[in-house]
């Protein structure tokens, strides 16, 4: 019985141990080093916290405010902690608030490389949206054995109220993209062995699930891009790029069912898919060009923007009409930088065809943006991530503030 109890010690002591080294080997600590803040004035961090700002999602209230949901985490470590920052109507700082919202087990004990998959699970945040005073958080939570959708309720001060799972299954590895407005989020997903994409329709309020689309796909090597809804929830549409052959697929449904309306040519992608207003637009990347593209008649997509970014690599992230002219986002590599780093650019397209207004992200680390709005002083307000920061292994959100 004492040997028992003598080899349970020394399983746990070296478990202990384990985890220990863990912390140290793969770097579980902030470490602050003399680091100089970004020398760009336009690089303006929201966010008090010292770990990693990643994942994020935001959305524009009807007052003008932006809210912006990150997953906290530290260098190679999720911590399952959610935080969420609140922005005035002109862009500055009002609040943060965080929560955990993890799944903790025995095997949570055991360091990531020997329980296989086991154990805690990642999130994955697929939009936030405001409605009838509540803030609506769509995600999922995963590991390599489980793929758990939730909506998670807060109040208007960030606060959670309520966790509502959705009934909805999903393949362990299924990637996914989503969009919510109004009282509806749109949540597009892959079931890998059936090899269909699938676009379901959730009420943000109570987690049900009102319709799911499916369309099979050939392709071994496809992923979703971006999905768009009109304000009147009629029609979604959705794009899907294959790596492999080099082209995106242009999906869009009514009445429930998903169909394929085009393909690309090779080497083109769409990036970007968006409804301003009552048009559809959607900014292709085609080799080197950078066009943005009038959908709303199907039957005769219209080319509005053509252009050549510095950076024939560019990624186009978002895109807003305000005032006539064309604001999109872009991340370039950075070609001064001494080792990989990313800029973000922003340019102006107006419709006399004028030469681009250009507005430069840039810091000693890398800058990639995800948001892109319009503010209630008539200024741009560019969202993104930087690791420009004094701490080491470090991410944090900025907000960067240009005129229209």
């Amino acid at each position: 019985m004492k040997v028992l109890v003598w080899i349970l010690l020394g399983l746990i002591g070296c478990i202990i141990v384990l985890s220990l080294l863990s912390l140290l080997i793969f770097g579980w600590y902030d470490k602050a080093v003399n680091n100089p803040e970004p020398s760009n004035k336009h690089i303006t961090f929201v966010g008090n916290d010292k770990k990693l700002y990643d994942n994020c999602t935001s959305s524009q209230n009807a007052d003008g405010s932006i809210i912006i949901a990150s997953v906290l985490s530290r260098y190679r470590t999720p911590l399952n902690q959610i935080s969420l920052i609140k922005l005035s109507p002109i862009g500055k700082f009002m609040w943060e608030k965080k929560i955990s919202f993890a799944r903790f087990t025995f095997w949570d004990l055991i360091p990531g490389i020997l329980r296989g998959g086991k154990g805690r699970q990642d999130l994955n945040l697929l939009g936030i949206n405001f409605v009838d005073g509540k803030y609506y958080l769509l995600l999922n939570r995963f590991n390599l054995k489980v793929n758990e959708p939730y909506i998670l309720t807060f109040d208007a001060k960030g606060k959670l109220s309520n966790t509502t799972k959705i009934k909805l299954e999903m393949e362990k590895t299924a990637p996914a993209k989503s969009i919510m407005q109004k009282n509806f989020a749109y949540l597009g997903y892959q079931d890998l062995p059936s090899k269909l994409l699938c676009l379901a329709k959730l009420d943000i309020k109570t987690g049900n699930v009102i319709n799911n689309s499916m369309l099979f796909y050939k392709q071994d090597s496809l992923s979703i891009y971006t999905i768009a809804a009109d304000q009147a929830d009629t029609t979604v549409s959705m794009t899907a790029y294959d790596g492999k052959n080099g082209c995106s697929y242009y999906m869009y449904t009514k009445s429930a069912e998903l169909q394929e309306y085009f393909r690309t040519k090779p080497s083109s992608q769409f990036t970007v898919l968006k409804y301003i207003g009552a048009r559809l637009y959607g900014v292709v990347k085609d080799d080197s060009l950078l066009q943005i593209v009038d959908l709303t008649s199907l039957s005769k997509p219209l080319i509005v923007v053509s252009d050549t970014p510095p950076d024939k690599n560019f990624r186009a992230k978002d895109l807003q009409l305000i005032n006539g002219n064309f604001y999109v986002t872009i991340d370039v590599i950075n070609p001064k930088a001494k080792e990989y780093g990313v800029d973000v650019i922003v340019r102006r397209y107006t419709p006399n065809r004028e030469k681009p207004r250009e507005y430069l992200i840039r810091g000693r680390g890398s800058e990639t943006s995800f948001r892109l709005f319009a503010t209630a002083d008539k200024q741009l307000i560019v969202l993104g991530n930087s690791t420009s920061t004094k701490l080491e292994r470090s991410m944090k959100v900025f907000a960067s503030k240009f005129p229209l």
